[in-house]
């Protein structure tokens, strides 16, 4: 799903979906809600931070994207790091605001 997630078309489309639905569930699960409501705010932001790639995105703003294409492999593997942190802190971000809002 990961690896899939980003391509182009209805084959990425379908796979981002999988992902985030999967991950929903899981969500919904651990906090012991099933109301739809809460399951499409979980949903929706995920799909959007996975499918268009937002901490990449986020990454070219502050001039580091070059870094995941580096030839030399600490600068990839900061590259990486960079990466996970942003995507991840938008992903708590986002279930933050969820939180204090619902």
């Amino acid at each position: 799903m990961a690896d899939n997630k980003y391509k182009p078309g209805a084959y990425g489309l379908m796979w981002c979906a999988v992902h985030v639905f999967v991950y929903t569930c899981v969500v919904l699960v651990c906090v012991g809600s099933y109301d739809i409501c809460f399951g499409v705010l979980v949903y929706l932001p995920h799909w959007l931070i996975d499918r268009y790639s937002l901490a990449y995105r986020w990454m070219g703003i502050i001039s580091r994207a070059q870094l995941l294409n580096s030839k030399e492999p600490i600068k990839a593997a900061f590259g990486a790091i960079i990466y996970v942190v942003i995507d991840q802190a938008l992903h708590a971000g986002c279930l933050y605001l969820l939180y204090l809002n619902y």
